[in-house]
């Protein structure tokens, strides 16, 4: 019982030094809990001890890796928002294009190696298409190919818009978007234009970003406001 009787002592201390305003703010409340656990535990212990009969040293051995590993859980515990934090910036520098949630209605996107906001949003609930975030283009501008994949047939559509690029003059197919959802929030009727010429991605522009509640960029971090 000695063992047992060092294992819930230790437990004790270990609560109250890990959790320090539980033991003052608590009272007699948590001294109870205390005593009710300690209680608990010899009676449990009590059936475990008769495996460790004439086995000291495995006994105290034993106690020690479960001190150890309950210790460990603890201080895990106790720091689990700092993980968080890591565990989000983590997530963010694995999934660049993964819009990251991180306050209701409002999603984050991290700035690509390349210098740019880039993610991933669901058209039409046909196919994932991965835009390239550009506050100078008016509207939504989509390459041919992933036109076709959200079921445009771009050989149908009448290429009657100019616009003026840096890499000259283009002509556009103006095509209306039912839906543009990013995580869980979805964006209805954007205005778009299919790219009669040669792009090496979409483009999400001002007729998607103008009806977001907001939108900014600090600390390559570009985060967007729903409604």
């Amino acid at each position: 019982m000695l063992i047992i009787a060092l294992l819930i002592a230790g437990l004790i201390f270990i609560l109250t030094f890990v959790m320090p305003e539980a033991a003052s703010a608590g009272g007699d409340y948590f001294w109870i809990r205390m005593i009710s656990f300690a209680v608990m535990a010899a009676f449990i212990g009590s059936g475990v001890i008769s495996q460790y009969r004439g086995k000291a040293a495995t006994a105290l051995r034993d106690a020690g890796i479960w001190m150890t590993i309950i210790l460990v859980l603890m201080v895990l515990y106790s720091f689990r928002e700092e993980f968080g934090v890591v565990t989000d910036r983590f997530r963010r520098e694995a999934m660049p294009t993964q819009a990251m949630q991180i306050d209701e209605g409002v999603l984050a996107i991290t700035r690509s190696q390349g210098g740019h906001y880039v993610l991933d949003a669901k058209v039409n609930k046909e196919a994932t298409i991965r835009f390239m975030v550009d506050t100078g283009a008016s509207r939504v501008v989509l390459s041919k190919r992933d036109a076709t994949r959200i079921g445009f047939d771009v050989d149908q559509l009448s290429y009657t818009e100019i616009a003026n690029t840096a890499n000259g003059t283009v002509m556009g197919a103006p095509v209306k978007l039912r839906s543009v959802q990013v995580g869980d929030y979805v964006i209805h009727n954007v205005s778009a234009t299919v790219n009669d010429g040669e792009m090496v991605g979409s483009l999400l522009g001002m007729t998607f970003l103008d009806q977001l509640a907001g939108y900014s960029v600090r600390d390559d971090t570009l985060t967007l406001e729903f409604e």
